[in-house]
């Protein structure tokens, strides 16, 4: 699956290049056709055995496709994590009065059915922030999400 993507990017690259030149009349007839053809045999190759019922070539691009969809998952939950941190952070900011310098957030947790389920959110605290009211502060943030909160100081680390 992998070599027929390669190829197919490969002849779309080369067609798009070769479409850019400066040509005129005729020749540049002759040549966007030629590329035409190669971009239609290298789309359409893959077809016969897909259709023919063989499960190999079906099996390996559902296989193929189905590990760009993890990839792309993951990268997704990082992202929804990352952003529900700095949610969270900004917050408790907002909530406490402390400034976003003397509190860093991290958190963990999943992306289920487009869900954020949190486990645990570790709070790092400086200067006000850690003279907070840090009992009210974890309350506040088990309540809001669900997970268990930590509290760390800079002398822990």
């Amino acid at each position: 699956m992998q070599d027929y993507l390669s190829t197919l990017l490969l002849v779309s690259a080369i067609t798009a290049l070769l479409s850019a030149l400066p040509s005129e009349g005729g020749a540049k007839r002759a040549v966007s056709f030629a590329l035409s053809l190669a971009v239609l045999s290298a789309v359409v190759l893959p077809l016969p055995a897909l259709l023919s019922g063989s499960r190999e070539g079906l099996s390996e691009i559902l296989d193929s496709l189905s590990g760009e969809a993890e990839e792309g998952s993951d990268w997704l939950e990082a992202e929804t994590l990352l952003a529900t941190a700095e949610g969270l952070k900004s917050y408790l900011c907002e909530e406490f009065g402390l400034r976003p310098a003397e509190v860093a957030v991290a958190v963990e947790g999943d992306l289920i059915d487009n869900t954020v389920i949190l486990r645990r959110v570790t709070l790092s605290l400086t200067g006000r922030a850690a003279a907070a009211d840090v009992p009210r502060l974890v309350r506040t943030v088990e309540a809001e999400t669900g997970a268990d909160c930590e509290v760390i100081y800079p002398e822990e680390r």
